[in-house]
């Protein structure tokens, strides 16, 4: 409870609309977690992506370092064949200052419908998750599971079919 931590951040040089923001977590023993993310930013008036460059400060340096080498997976969005785990109602903790889910919130939700015993055996080692489309407060998400070779996929979807989140965790 009283350990201190170290969080670094950091932007890598963006495509046209796409950026990674590479982050560690430590402590005194070392590197606790490795982390990034890649984020677009899409103007809010016209709907469009708008180019990083836009928004960044023209001072801002990039850094080379890289937290994690490996690329993104990719999870396919049909989750027809796929197990259904349960439906999820979307409350008014989920909901975010846009008033559509946070995203946190999905990660809460999908962990929320794995048992601690199975947690506890089986900690999760990696988790990689790809927003999708906007959920709203009283929608029904139903998450839906399959199996990899060496990892869980799940699915959030709406009553139509809409996929808002994939996501993809390996254990150990």
């Amino acid at each position: 409870m009283y350990d201190k931590i170290t969080l670094a951040t950091w932007p890598e040089k963006p495509s046209r609309v796409r950026a990674n923001r590479h982050y560690i977590i430590s402590d005194e023993n070392g590197v606790l977690i490795k982390g990034k993310n890649e984020w677009t930013v899409m103007n809010i008036a016209t709907g469009k992506l708008q180019r990083v460059s836009e928004i960044y400060p023209a001072e801002l340096e990039f850094c080379e370092d890289i937290s994690i080498e490996e690329n993104y997976a990719r999870i396919s969005d049909d989750f027809s064949d796929a197990q259904t785990v349960c439906d999820y109602t979307i409350r008014s903790t989920d909901i975010d200052l846009v008033q559509h889910m946070n995203n946190a919130a999905y990660i809460r939700a999908l962990i929320g419908t794995i048992n601690t015993k199975d947690l506890q055996e089986h900690p999760i080692k990696d988790i990689e998750i790809v927003y999708k489309s906007q959920s709203y407060e009283g929608e029904t998400l139903t998450i839906k599971r399959r199996v990899t070779e060496n990892a869980e996929e799940y699915g959030m979807l709406k009553a139509d079919s809409t996929v808002c989140a994939t996501v993809r965790i390996v254990r150990e």
